[in-house]
């Protein structure tokens, strides 16, 4: 080999792929496949945690409402009962004040109790 071919600056110097250079960049190839792999799995995972949070929530909610519309309906009855009552105690008493006048002073007070008891248990 002549001296000026050995001292020729290496940029100039036909390059060729060395077997290391090809062996790491099918490597790289390779950790590049699988890492693309791994982030669709790590995605699927993400995605599949997500919906069953999700549905968890609904069906919280969906309990939570059901919650609710059960304890509005028990208020409703009892504040309805509570009415029915009072509206009962308000018609015997005006059942016996109507008497009371009709008959003016024929009834003592044990007959009026008496009356306006019996008047309630009736109504019910």
């Amino acid at each position: 080999m002549s001296a000026a071919r050995r001292l020729r600056p290496v940029w100039r110097q036909p390059t060729r792929p060395s077997a290391e250079l090809q062996a790491t960049e099918k490597r790289v190839e390779k950790e590049m496949q699988q890492a693309r792999a791994s982030a669709v799995e790590v995605r699927a995972s993400a995605d599949k945690q997500a919906a069953e949070l999700i549905d968890q929530a609904r069906a919280e909610a969906a309990r939570i409402i059901a919650a609710a519309q059960k304890s509005a309906a028990e208020e409703a009855t009892l504040a309805a009962e509570r009415a029915r009552d009072q509206l009962r105690e308000q018609v015997a008493q005006l059942a016996v004040t109507g008497a009371e006048r009709i008959l003016k002073r024929e009834i003592d007070a044990k007959q009026h109790a008496d009356l306006l008891s019996n008047l309630k248990n009736e109504l019910r």
